[in-house]
């Protein structure tokens, strides 16, 4: 199956999104506390992709993630962002993916606790629209021709279920847009595990994600951006937990760039053809059940010690949202035979393994807190289990069943693709 021409339209830009220090970041007690210093910039990278017939946009940002009411209940930021996106280059806001890497040493742009009440933090937001936008219009202007391979490779011993369950996710994934004398290339690197190395601590950083990118993005010939998409991570954390250690950062990313070197070092070998020239972008909305909610008394009364000021802390936070439903987007957006699924939540590893079994025969790639983000999305047997995710909290949004309805969307979406 071939599109209109042989070569993708592609380009790529790189901007910096590095708040201001007074930004909040999510820590423990209390939730929120002010940066005191950077350690790493952050960045966002927003890649522009063609087949001739359609065009679209896949930017993804070194943040937590981006809760559509971050500036309001009355706003909607993935709709603001592409907006700017579709003002600035004409690509349509349906054909626009919106993604986080999930970094947890940045600003609470999920809101676990609301970051509005920052003045700060409202401007950084409002800016970063503008500079979403400006990264998709650099990325227009610097477009050239290109092809596409795809690779893959197991990445062991890095990553863990951090809940004990036998489900692990070690592939990486690699799309590899090329030109033809190879002098302009484009990266999008796709894995699972959380980014929680340095989570909860005073320094900005992009944790493994900021070390794999710009060790790629400087030792890769022609290579002008390295995009990370997140994978289904909601369970899965590094091997070596949360370190606060800048050195096990460095050695993880480290290690996963050459691994990322060694996929690339296959595709620049013989025989490998190259993807179709085709572009395909999908969507559908779906209004997902509120978990069930206790009642704050009867929470608290379950916890004990410093863990029932915590919990009932937290409690309250999700009560304050109440029990209506909440609306999630899933996205497909197909490049060649590979297709990115977009989740606005924290999908378990579970959804990433099915996501990948209902694309085949093509390349199933699971990308998490994209287009919003509705908290984790548990399976049912998962939830049973108790623990951390489905908890009482801001982060535990959706009931278990928004799990198999998401997965049944999913199924006629890849069917349509």
């Amino acid at each position: 199956m071939t599109g209109p021409g042989d070569f993708f339209s592609v380009g790529a830009a790189k901007i910096e999104i590095t708040p201001p220090l007074e930004v909040p970041y999510l820590s423990f007690a209390p939730r929120h506390q002010a940066f005191a210093a950077v350690h790493d910039p952050l960045f966002a990278r927003a890649i522009i992709v063609s087949d001739g017939r359609r065009r679209g946009a896949i930017i993804s940002a070194e943040a937590i993630g981006f809760i559509n009411s971050v500036l309001g209940k009355d706003r909607n930021f993935t709709a603001e962002v592409r907006a700017e996106v579709e003002r600035r280059t004409g690509i349509p806001g349906d054909a626009v993916m919106l993604a986080a890497v999930h970094v947890h040493s940045s600003p609470d742009s999920i809101d676990i606790r609301p970051l509005r009440e920052s003045p700060a933090a409202v401007g950084w937001l409002e800016g970063l629209i503008g500079k979403l936008g400006s990264a998709a219009e650099m990325a227009q202007r610097c477009a050239f021709k290109a092809t596409l391979r795809t690779g893959q490779a197991e990445f062991p011993g890095y990553a863990k279920n951090r809940r004990g369950e036998d489900c692990l996710d070690d592939l990486v994934t690699a799309l590899l847009f090329e030109s033809a004398d190879k002098t302009r290339r484009i990266l999008i690197v796709n894995y699972a595990c959380h980014p929680v190395i340095v989570q909860a601590q005073d320094r900005i950083s992009a944790d493994y994600v900021g070390v794999l990118t710009s060790r790629l993005e400087k030792e890769v010939p022609g290579l002008e951006a390295c995009l990370f998409l997140q994978g289904a991570c909601g369970d899965i954390n590094p091997w070596i937990n949360d370190t606060r250690d800048f050195a096990d950062v460095d050695r993880m990313g480290t290690a996963f760039a050459d691994k990322v070197a060694g996929i690339l070092a296959v595709l620049d070998g013989p025989g490998r053809a190259p993807e179709p020239v085709l572009f395909e972008c999908n969507s559908q909305f779906l209004d997902l059940p509120s978990r069930p909610l206790p009642i704050l008394e009867e929470a608290k009364s379950l916890a004990t010690g410093d863990n029932r000021i915590w919990l009932g802390d937290e409690l309250a936070e999700r009560l304050r949202e109440g029990g209506s439903s909440y609306p999630a987007e899933l996205q497909l957006m197909r490049l060649g035979n590979a297709v990115l699924a977009g989740i606005s939540g924290e999908p378990f590893c579970r959804m990433g393994k099915a996501i990948r079994e209902m694309a085949r025969p093509l390349t199933g790639i699971p990308v998490g807190y994209a287009n919003g983000y509705v908290g984790y999305i548990v399976p049912p047997d998962s939830w049973a289990r108790g623990g951390y995710e489905v908890d009482p909290g801001p982060w535990s949004k959706v009931a278990p069943e928004s799990h198999s309805l998401i997965l049944e969307a999913l199924g006629g979406l890849f069917a349509r693709i």
